[in-house]
């Protein structure tokens, strides 16, 4: 089965059901994924279990599982030392209800966790399933299984803004690949600022007659040697005899020779998107395949997209080289709120969205629809489990820092935020870390 022991709350028993809650005690902005994984999980193990049952007991079990998101209350109620974990809310109770409505032997999921599983799972819409007590407000959806993202959906991209100069200095590093001296490529910005984007345009504009292929690191795969580039790469021959030393040096080996046969038969862009999840072995390869390809040119392209902070020193290497994308300035993200709603917000909505939105097209396209279809209050789906793990993983004394400051509002003064702090805390030190780690901004 499926391990997500640092993402995942104790089982909940409710009846004759089991309540999992993914995204506590620790938030991930994969717990839909972890949620889906867990349930197809269960599935693979029944058929086991029935045979044991319908031998001894001459009984079969069937399972429906519903998966649904949002904020809810965790804590523990109880009295007289029995206390226990309870999750209150509108949550739970939609999933419940969800799960009385699904088919018997299957996972479905509501339209707002399919809103975080888009472009991952092929899903398909069972309808608006009248649920008691609820209504038929929501859409539930069944999981059929994996679909690997390739890269940004063509219906959902927008007008390329500001982009220039990263999309120009990828074309030149694309037109010295073409001629045969290849090179490592890591493109490097925030989530959601429009890495996955950028490489679409490439493939579009320049690289339209490459051989192109994408790989996805995941949070998901864990530490599985080579996890991106396995489905891929040919069964090894079991070697007797090496040492563990030798059987990754070979793999490593194997996976270069493959990464090269790509462009055999012409310029080629090897896509390795999210290597920030990167396992160690892909790491080491990318490392390698920088080395090697100044050692022995090639018209491969590696590219590879990360997020600031982890790219473990690789631009550095003659063989690679690094392409930031920052965040996009006010004006830049006023004309992509525009396209991304056709010009039907009033000015003072899209002024919003651009301030919220802090120059990261992703959050600023999604708050809009949000904006379009639901309360402006409301945080899209898409962008709470990237908000939620992203703080999750601060140091505690960074999180009560924050929560004191949000008492205050998005704009706050240092000074009032002291008095909000313990006796004899500092903030100066706390804040100027929040800063470096780009979650807040110091104002002029």
């Amino acid at each position: 089965l499926h391990s997500f022991p640092t993402r995942r709350s104790s089982d909940l028993y409710a009846g004759d059901g089991l309540l999992s809650v993914f995204g506590w005690p620790m938030s991930h902005e994969r717990d839909a994924d972890h949620a889906v994984l867990a349930a197809l999980d269960l599935f693979e193990e029944l058929p086991a279990l029935n045979e044991y049952l319908g031998e001894t007991y001459s009984a079969q079990l069937s399972l429906r599982i519903a998966i649904h998101s949002g904020l809810a209350v965790i804590g523990k109620l109880g009295r007289d030392g029995r206390d226990a974990t309870s999750v209150l809310g509108d949550v739970p109770n939609v999933a419940s209800r969800l799960q009385h409505a699904a088919p018997v032997n299957s996972v479905v999921v509501s339209d707002v966790t399919s809103r975080t599983l888009r472009d991952r799972w092929v899903l398909e819409s069972l309808g608006y399933p009248e649920l008691r007590g609820v209504g038929s407000d929501f859409e539930m959806l069944v999981v059929v299984g994996p679909e690997p993202a390739p890269g940004p959906d063509v219906g959902r991209v927008y007008e390329l803004v500001d982009r220039e100069g990263p999309l120009g200095e990828m074309q030149e590093l694309w037109a010295d690949t073409a001629a045969g001296r290849g090179l490592v490529v890591v493109l490097e910005g925030e989530a959601g600022v429009g890495k996955s984007r950028l490489a679409y345009e490439l493939r579009r504009s320049h690289a339209a007659r490459a051989s192109w292929l994408t790989v996805q690191c995941s949070p998901l795969a864990g530490e599985e040697p080579l996890g991106p580039l396995s489905p891929h790469l040919p069964v090894a021959e079991t070697v007797e005899g090496i040492s563990p030393e030798e059987r990754h040096a070979a793999g490593i080996a194997a996976a270069q020779g493959w990464a090269v046969g790509l462009c055999r038969a012409g310029p080629a862009v090897l896509h390795v998107e999210d290597i920030h999840w990167a396992d160690p072995s892909t790491k080491e390869w990318i490392e390698r395949m920088a080395d090697a390809l100044v050692s022995d040119p090639r018209p491969l392209l590696v590219l590879c997209t990360t997020r600031p902070g982890a790219d473990d020193g690789w631009p550095e290497r003659a063989g690679a080289r690094r392409v930031a994308l920052p965040p996009l300035g006010d004006k830049d993200m006023s004309v992509l709120v525009a396209s991304a709603t056709d010009d039907s917000l009033p000015a003072s909505t899209v002024s919003e969205i651009v301030q919220r939105a802090d120059g990261l097209a992703l959050y600023a396209e999604q708050l809009a629809a949000t904006l379009v279809e639901a309360p402006a209050s409301a945080v899209p789906s898409t962008l709470q489990g990237i908000l939620t793990a992203r703080l999750d993983r601060l140091d505690p004394e960074l999180q009560l820092v924050l929560q004191r400051a949000s008492a205050i509002g998005r704009v706050f003064d240092d000074a009032v935020l002291q008095h909000l702090m313990d006796s004899g805390s500092d903030v100066e030190d706390p804040l100027s870390r929040l800063v470096n780690a780009d979650i807040l901004v110091q104002l002029p």
